[in-house]
């Protein structure tokens, strides 16, 4: 009688393997933009975007799963969070004002070609199409994929800090890819999404943060809030009065997500 041949066992990680499949996940983004807007003739950019996401990050996905034993909601992260992962998310939220003015910062000092201030041209009256392409395609692509199947791989083979920030300067690097001046902010924003995701055990407070990050954006568009430098772009910077406030409330995110790991 003939034995069952055992079942192979999951190819082993690497570093680099993690980082080829972001990578390609971003090739793929970047390629889709292209085909959308060049082959098609799409003239949207955010819909452009928000569909060769759809397609690419799945798609690398395939490339983690392929190594992993686990099932994919443990892969992907969709476990539920410690006690207290909301608080965290809430008060993380004032960092936009933060990564705003980083942006203001990096638009001062290499202003991009073109553009004379004032709304971009590709969020100008998109409404729904930008609710649904910043506030539930492009949170859960990212977070999914970069906070919750790539970023543990990183941080179990490089150890947590040089892990977390590997998956957020790709991640960052996805974000930006079209557009450089994002980089800094991306990386500052994802920096912040990645400790929240490590903390927090689960990639769903990192999925909440983004969609509302979305949802304060498309909001600024709509120059809700009046803050110089951030929706009011009559200003190019973002007073004090606003940043010293914005930080100190990032930090006491910063320490709430400290006192999750507390609860290990």
């Amino acid at each position: 009688m003939s034995q069952e041949e055992p079942a192979p066992e999951p190819v082993p990680d690497s570093p680099w393997f993690a980082v080829f499949a972001a990578l390609f996940a971003i090739f793929m983004h970047a390629l889709g933009l292209l085909t959308l807007l060049g082959m098609v003739g799409l003239t949207n950019l955010v819909a452009a975007l928000g569909m060769s996401a759809v397609v690419a990050y799945p798609l690398a996905f395939t490339f983690l799963a392929a190594r992993s034993s686990e099932p994919p909601p443990v892969l992907l992260g969709l476990v539920p969070a410690r006690r207290g992962s909301a608080l965290a998310v809430l008060l993380l939220l004032a960092s936009l004002l933060l990564t705003s003015e980083i942006d203001n910062l990096t638009r001062a000092a290499i202003p991009p070609p073109g553009v004379e201030g004032g709304e971009p041209p590709e969020t100008r009256g998109l409404g729904w199409q930008l609710f649904l392409v910043y506030v539930v395609v492009m949170p859960l692509a990212f977070e999914l994929f970069y906070r919750g199947a790539l970023q543990p791989r990183l941080v179990r083979m490089l150890g947590t800090s040089r892990g977390i920030f590997a998956a957020s300067s790709l991640s960052a690097i996805g974000v930006s890819f079209y557009n450089p001046w994002l980089l800094l902010p991306s990386l500052a924003a994802h920096s912040l999404l990645g400790i929240l995701r490590h903390c927090s055990g689960s990639v769903r407070p990192a999925v909440t943060l983004h969609a509302l990050t979305g949802v304060v954006i498309i909001a600024s568009n709509a120059g809700i809030f009046g803050i110089p430098g951030f929706d009011d772009l009559s200003a190019a910077h973002t007073p004090a009065r606003w940043l010293v406030p914005s930080a100190l409330i990032t930090g006491l995110g910063l320490w709430q997500c400290r006192r999750l790991l507390d609860r290990l």
